[in-house]
């Protein structure tokens, strides 16, 4: 933008202009990383929210931005995680993170839309809050023997994934 500064007093006026002054950015968020630093006995082998379903491999973190999780302002979701065990069944804790706001973090009252625990899959549901239209981010996090302490934990076992959300208001 080009910037034009007018400054007036009882010595008259003087008028100052900066051409390509201000450059306005697009606000990319970068957020925290999280995950699983073991996923060798137990991962998410599928997360179903809504008509959504998408099912992964082990990993400790899978960046699944490029797949889409289509979500109406309002609605409510029923949601189904599913564990992958290569042996010994375990008790898993799941943690579904929204950032609503677009601030780069899943820190906000009302981020944390999802937690359940036990040692087959998990279901639920969870409402979006009305007058959203945003694209952005979910977290959803799988912690072997204790709760999450926060969206931005890396744990000993299990997995961590994040897709990209389309809120339509």
């Amino acid at each position: 933008y080009t910037v034009t500064l007018t400054v007036t007093n009882q010595n008259g006026t003087d008028t100052e202009t900066k051409t390509d002054y201000i450059t306005v950015s697009t606000f990319v968020p970068t957020y925290c990383h999280s995950q699983g630093n073991d996923p060798t006995d137990e991962y998410i082998q599928k997360v179903e929210i809504g008509s959504f379903s998408h099912t992964s491999g082990m990993t400790s973190y899978y960046d699944f931005t490029d797949f889409t999780v289509p979500l109406v302002a309002g609605l409510n979701y029923n949601v189904k995680l599913t564990p992958y065990y290569t042996g010994t069944i375990y008790t898993e804790y799941w943690k579904i993170y929204i950032d609503y706001n677009l601030d780069g973090d899943f820190e906000d009252a009302g981020e944390e839309v999802f937690s359940a625990n036990g040692e087959h899959a998990q279901s639920g549901s969870f409402t979006v809050p009305s007058g959203l239209d945003v694209t952005t981010r979910m977290r959803v996090s799988m912690k072997y023997g204790s709760e999450q302490s926060g969206p931005c934990e890396s744990f000993s076992y299990g997995e961590v994934e994040d897709y990209t959300v389309t809120i339509s208001g």
